[in-house]
C-alpha cells in the first residue's frame, strides 16, 4: 500500500494533464476473442467525451483484405466511425490514420515517407531474413516467414520470422540485435513468437512521437498502454510518454514500465486497462 501511495503522490501532477491515450490492441484493449469489454468501451467513450484523444498502436494493418485488420475489428466492437473513437490508428507500427466522418484516412505525407524508406532498404532486410531462416532451419528450429510473398513484405513495411517456440524467438531477437547493431537503417523487435525486421523510422514509439508532434501534444501528456515487447519503445520512457501495462504483459515490458515510473496493473487485458484508467484518474 505504501508503494502505491508513493506512486499516486508522484503522479498526481501528471495525471491531470493527460490529453491522449495510445493503447495496443491484442492483449491490451482486446480480449482473447478479439472483443472489447463493454465496461471498457463505456469508459473510453466517457474519456473521449471529455476531449481526450484515443489512439490504437498496433502491428495490425489499418485496413486490408483480411478480417483481422484494425478497422474490421473495431467495427465488430461498435467502435470507429460508429462511436467517434479511436481518433487515430497507428498501423503496422509505422503508419498513421485519422478518423473522419466517412472512415479512417491516411496521414499521407508521413505514410509515404516511411514506405519509401522501407522500400529503399527492403532488399537488404530480405537478404538478412532469408539468411537467418536458412541458418535456423538447418539447426532444426521450427520457423517460417509469416508473409506469403515479397509484395506483402513491401506493403506491410516489415519482414517477420514466426517461431513455434517462444524461447527460439527470444534467442533470435537477441541475435538479430547483434547483427543490426551497426546498421543505420534497420532494426528489429519481437511480438511474442514473431521477430520483426523494420526500418529504424518504424516502431510504435517513433510513430506515436510523430503523431504527437502533428497534434502538438507533448509526450508527457500521452498515456501509453501495452503488453508485448514490441510496445516497449513507447513504454520505456525514451520519448517521455507516460507508461502503463497489464498483468498479462511479458516480464520485459513490466520491467520497462517500472523503470520509468509507470504503473503495472494487477489485472489482465481489458480489466487491467480499466484499472490503469482509474489509477491515472481518468475514470472513477
Amino acid at each position: 500500500m505504501l508503494k502505491e501511495y508513493e506512486w499516486l503522490m508522484r503522479m498526481r501532477g501528471k495525471v491531470k494533464e493527460i490529453s491522449m491515450i495510445a493503447a495496443d490492441l491484442d492483449g491490451t484493449l482486446l480480449e482473447r476473442d478479439k472483443t472489447v469489454l463493454p465496461a471498457l468501451k463505456e469508459a473510453l467513450r466517457k474519456i473521449a467525451d471529455e476531449g481526450i484523444k484515443i489512439a490504437t498502436a498496433s502491428g495490425r494493418q489499418a485496413m486490408g483484405i483480411y478480417e483481422d485488420d484494425q478497422v474490421s475489428i473495431l467495427e465488430r466492437n461498435g467502435l470507429g466511425v460508429k462511436s467517434g473513437f479511436p481518433h487515430f490508428l497507428i498501423a503496422d507500427e509505422q503508419e498513421i490514420y485519422f478518423l473522419t466522418d466517412s472512415g479512417y484516412k491516411p496521414y499521407t505525407s508521413h505514410n509515404r515517407k516511411v514506405r519509401e524508406a522501407w522500400l529503399s532498404v527492403w532488399p537488404e532486410a530480405r537478404k538478412i531474413a532469408c539468411r537467418e531462416f536458412e541458418r535456423l532451419s538447418m539447426q532444426g528450429v521450427k520457423v517460417r516467414l509469416e508473409f506469403e510473398g515479397e509484395e506483402e513484405e513491401k506493403e506491410r513495411g516489415k519482414i517477420i520470422l514466426l517461431f513455434e517456440n517462444l524461447e527460439d524467438a527470444r534467442a533470435e531477437e537477441a541475435h538479430l540485435k547483434e547483427i543490426l547493431s551497426g546498421n543505420r537503417f534497420l532494426t528489429c523487435n519481437r511480438h511474442r513468437n514473431a521477430v520483426q525486421i523494420l526500418h529504424v523510422y518504424a516502431g510504435k514509439g517513433n510513430t506515436l512521437k510523430k503523431l504527437s508532434e502533428y497534434l502538438s501534444i507533448p509526450p508527457s501528456k500521452i498515456l501509453c498502454i501495452g503488453d508485448s515487447v514490441h510496445d516497449v519503445s513507447m513504454l520505456d520512457g525514451r520519448f517521455g510518454f507516460l507508461a502503463a501495462t497489464t498483468s498479462n504483459a511479458e516480464e520485459e515490458v513490466k520491467e520497462a514500465v517500472r523503470s520509468c515510473g509507470g504503473y503495472v496493473a494487477s489485472k489482465p487485458r481489458g480489466e487491467g486497462v480499466l484499472e490503469i484508467l482509474s489509477k491515472y484518474g481518468l475514470i472513477d
